[in-house]
């Protein structure tokens, strides 16, 4: 159970210990169907990935590194994983290898060292036609890192690695990008905190929706991913985090947020709002302070009505705004003229 629900304490150690039995088996009984074959290693390094014990990452590449000497990386761990001649890598490999650094919580070096696995994998495959071809999943696992990351310039790299991956599917050699691949370098922006993520993540969706509405209008809608409400509620997020900022700066941040709502109301093929949408709408517009024209609580209104209404209220967005409206009335006095609404 231990090597399988990938939770337990000690579960790396559990997976490797249960490759060592397997090889045992084998070589007790000699049964061609008894030998771990690449489908095992995947399994094993999938339950490291899964893990979230320290050093798991690494130990998931050992592995890999192990089946691809050919790729020139010596395994990163002192584990010692025995490997037969004839099994090698697949497109799964490779995938869980990159995931495992997602998922890693070691920020901007996961990420780097989730990103130089895509990259071995095309270069391996670059020399060998043969050799497993990256897929989305493994661009996305590596956009997912670096949105994750937290490392200050984060959303740029995540930028690269998508354009990379565009070019490269221009010219026959990769895989194009999906809706997924977009929002993850939108919700690197959002996560980020830069003082220009709101500017940069609505130029984003911007160039997203005119790359898709252009593939539409030449009759090839597939040759550019569709955004979906995740892509808006990327977008909107990137408004939230305005700390430092001038009011001036909170302001434009947004009115950044409403314009990509209203899109998104006037756009029904990309979705409807989510309770996450209001959420990110309700603390931009928190972030606007309390002026004298009264427009912050205008708009808390507005958007906790809307919210409401679409019966998305739920207990996060209520704790959001207990929380960010603590120390004055605000919050009952919202609770209360929107019961006598209702």
């Amino acid at each position: 159970r231990a090597a399988t629900d990938g939770r337990s304490t000690g579960t790396c150690d559990a997976a490797l210990s249960l490759l060592d039995d397997l090889w045992e088996l084998y070589d007790a009984c000699g049964e061609d169907d008894a030998r771990p074959t690449a489908r095992t290693y995947n399994s094993i390094m999938n339950v490291l990935a899964k893990s979230g014990e320290q050093k798991a990452a690494e130990r998931a590449e050992s592995i890999l590194a192990h089946m691809a000497p050919q790729d020139g990386a010596a395994p990163p761990s002192p584990d010692t994983v025995r490997m037969p001649p004839d099994v090698f890598p697949d497109v799964r490999s490779y995938t869980v290898a990159i995931d495992a650094w997602a998922r890693s919580n070691t920020g901007g070096d996961g990420a780097r060292r989730a990103e130089r696995i895509l990259r071995r994998m095309h270069a391996a495959r670059a020399a060998d036609p043969s050799a497993p071809a990256p897929t989305v999943a493994c661009y996305n696992a590596v956009l997912h890192a670096w949105a994750r990351s937290g490392e200050r310039g984060a959303p740029g790299r995540a930028a690269d690695v998508l354009s990379w991956m565009g070019a490269l599917a221009v010219t026959g050699a990769g895989v194009r990008p999906d809706v997924t691949s977009v929002n993850c370098v939108l919700d690197a922006w959002a996560k980020s905190g830069e003082r220009h993520a709101p500017e940069m993540a609505w130029d984003a969706l911007v160039d997203t929706m005119h790359a898709y509405d252009a593939a539409v209008a030449g009759g090839e809608e597939s040759a550019a991913p569709r955004p979906d409400v995740i892509t808006f509620n990327c977008a909107i997020g990137a408004c939230r985090h305005v700390r430092g900022r001038t009011t001036g700066e909170r302001k434009d941040a947004l009115a950044i947020a409403r314009r990509a709502y209203r899109v998104l109301l006037a756009r029904p093929e990309f979705g409807a709002p989510t309770s996450e949408t209001y959420a990110s709408l309700l603390s931009a517009a928190v972030s606007l302070g309390d002026g004298p024209s009264g427009e912050r609580d205008a708009l808390v209104q507005e958007y906790f009505g809307r919210c409401r209404d679409d019966g998305l209220l739920d207990d996060f967005t209520l704790g959001l705004l207990r929380r960010r409206l603590s120390g004055d009335d605000a919050f009952e006095k919202l609770l209360g003229d929107q019961m006598e609404k209702g």
